[in-house]
Order: structure tokens, then sequence, then C-alpha cells
């Protein structure tokens, strides 16, 4: 099998690649027109027939412990420390990789009966974008697909509800990053829920391009943040809104001695988020807004792959794919009222996380800070 797929990835040309998501995991092959038929067989070869060898496996657990080295990242680990404040009992809590002695205790029994209770064809959606005739689409994809015609939706326990409150104690955790990240977050609707178009304009007030809240706060009147904004990443169910900054976490005053301004950031979000929940918000902001994340959907369908993504997973989560084309105008119908309702239901129970660097500045008459999750913070005089 792995020559097979092999000798088509060569034959096919393009990429094949493999993404796991928090609500949907998918496989992709990009290629030329004349190529589909093959690229979707070699899609149902992976879908169809897995061989998942323990030898495979230790591979590609090596593979995964790499990457997360090299790409250590402090916006994905303020995120993942802030996702497990937020939803404390659940998965939705969890980095979708994993940990490391998790991964440790997968063995291929296991992973051949998630895969066969979870790859079915009822819980499979083909989506094929490009210049190809459709009426020949069925048949071929059922010829592909045969060996999982019988199988029906697999269950929803993956989907499970999140009954604990929020940990709403602020957390400051020392990391190996170069700068501090500070990060603010609530619970949020879900890309299923009817609010969610409602949560996107919202999240562009507070921090979407350089006109937004955040932005305003941040750099233009506090001149912190290397990177900042909100993020709101959609999710069939259990969504989150988070406020983000990314800065040196302390700065130089004029006698050269570092002042800390993580938690100044970090206030600075709060206070945002909570202006908000009262219900200060201009038509203006909102009008801009919309048509920022009206652009920005946009942007997202200027590639087939990024085309494909999008259609295939409205129609896994159950909105249908015709919600990729119904997304841009409902956001484009969504009130100042309609902002403000909801900013009131949600901003609240926040969770927050401050990540520094631990390695402290030199500075007159100061220690190094243990490398531990600690309060208060921060060290020393705040700003």
């Amino acid at each position: 099998l792995r020559e097979h797929l092999g000798f088509l990835a060569d034959q096919i040309g393009g990429g094949l690649n493999a993404d796991p998501g928090e609500d949907s995991a998918g496989f992709s092959v990009l290629t030329t027109k004349d190529r589909w038929k093959e690229a979707l067989e070699l899609l149902g070869l992976i879908a169809t027939k897995p061989r998942l060898r323990s030898a495979d496996l230790e591979a590609e657990r090596m593979a995964l412990r790499k990457e997360e080295e090299s790409a250590a990242d402090p916006f994905r680990a303020a995120m993942d420390a802030l996702l497990a404040r937020l939803y404390p009992d659940s998965r939705w809590g969890l980095p979708v990789t994993g940990a490391r002695a998790t991964r440790a205790k997968i063995t291929p029994e296991i992973l051949e009966r998630f895969w066969d209770e979870r790859y079915r064809l009822g819980n499979m959606v083909v989506v094929v974008v490009g210049d190809v005739d459709p009426g020949s689409l069925p048949s071929h994809a059922e010829e592909v697909f045969k060996k999982k015609i019988s199988g029906g939706r697999a269950p929803d326990s993956l989907l499970p509800e999140a009954s604990a409150a929020p940990d709403t104690h602020p957390a400051v955790l020392e990391r190996p990053f170069a700068v501090g990240t500070a990060a603010v977050g609530v619970r949020a609707p879900g890309a299923l829920e009817e609010t969610y178009p409602t949560l996107a304009v919202l999240s562009a007030v507070l921090g979407g391009g350089k006109a937004s809240r955040l932005f305003r706060a941040l750099r233009d009147s506090a001149g912190i943040g290397y990177d900042l904004g909100s993020w709101s990443p959609p999710r069939a169910r259990h969504g989150f809104l988070a406020g983000f900054v990314l800065a040196d976490a302390y700065r130089r005053n004029l006698d050269g001695s570092p002042e800390p301004v993580m938690e100044t950031a970090r206030k600075t979000l709060l206070r945002e988020m909570q202006a908000l929940a009262k219900g200060e918000l201009t038509e203006a902001e909102v009008a801009r807004a919309r048509r920022y994340v009206i652009g920005s959907y946009a942007l997202k369908h200027q590639r087939v792959a990024e085309r494909s993504f999008l259609l295939g997973w409205w129609e896994t989560i159950g909105a249908g794919v015709r919600e990729d084309e119904a997304f841009p105008r409902k956001v484009d119908a969504v009130t100042r009222e309609e902002v403000r309702k909801l900013a009131g239901e949600i901003l609240r129970g926040f969770a927050s996380v401050t990540l520094l660097p631990d390695t402290f500045p030199s500075a007159p008459d100061r220690t190094e800070p243990a490398a531990s999750e600690k309060e208060p913070y921060p060290p020393g005089k705040p700003l």
C-alpha cells in the first residue's frame, strides 16, 4: 500500500496533506484538473485501507515532538493555557495534538478502533473544487469509497458539553520565549449557533485591524505590542473570544532599570472587553467591523485549497455548504444592538493568562524569579 500511495502521489503531482482539527480531520490533495480522479483514488485509499504499524506510529510521535520543539509559539502556548481555563472539564480545553505522555500511550490497536468508529461514510464529506465535470463525481466517488458505503454516522460523544465554570484566577506562567504574552478570554457561541455572525463582528470591533479597540488602546496609546488583536476561531460548538498581545515583557526606564509591562497589557485587554460588555459601542465601529469580517472572509477564498476546506468544513459540522455563501450576508445584517446584546451576555467570567520569559533582565537589587507559576504578578513595581 505504501508503494502504491507513493506511486499515486508521484503521478498526480501537487501536495498531500492531513489536517487534524477540533471539530474534524481532513485529508486533501492539490493537483491539476486532469488528475482529479487519481487524486480522489488516493484519498479513497487513505480512508478505506489504513495500515497502522507500530514503527510508523513511533515515527509520527517523534516527528510531532520535533515539530513542537522547533515551532515553539508563544501565541499558541498562551491560547492553549487560556483554553484550559475556559474549559477545564472538557477536551475543548486541550490542544488537538495532545500531550507527550498521552501520545506515548497510543497503540496501533487504539488507532484502528478509533478509525473504525469514526471514519465512516456517514461521517465523511468529499469536496472537489476545480474545473471538473460534476456529473461524473458521484459514481466515481462511490467506487473509490465502496468499502465505507455501509458505515453510518458516528455518535456525538466527541462533542461533550462543558459543565464546570471557567477558572477565572489570573494565571502567570514562565516559558522559554523571548517575548511576553497576555491573553484574556471568555466562552462564546460556536459556528452552529445563530449568534455566530454577531460574534464575528464583536471580535472585529475588539481586535480586528488597526482601527480596533485593542490596537488603539495598546499600540497607539500605550506603545505596547509587536502583535495583538482578537481571536475567535470557528468551531462547531463551544467557541471562545480572546484578546491577546505579544510584547517585550519589560522595558527600560530612564535609569536603565527594567519595568514590567505585561500586567498593564493584561489589564488593558480586560478593560476594553468590560467596556464592550457595558454597551460602549458606536454605529461606526460596527459598520467598520462588518466590512472587516466580510473582507477577511473573502480573502480566505483566494486559493483552491482554502475554498475546498471551507466548503467541506461547513458541511462536516452540519451547517451545510451553502453557509459559505450565506455567512457574509448574515454578517452584513448584524446590527449594533445585536452586538451590544451579545457582548453583555458573553463578556463575563473572564479567564486570563500571562506568559513571561524565563530569564529576567539584569537590574540592581533584583534576582531572577523562580521558574514556576506564581501570584501575584508583576515582580517589582508595576506600571
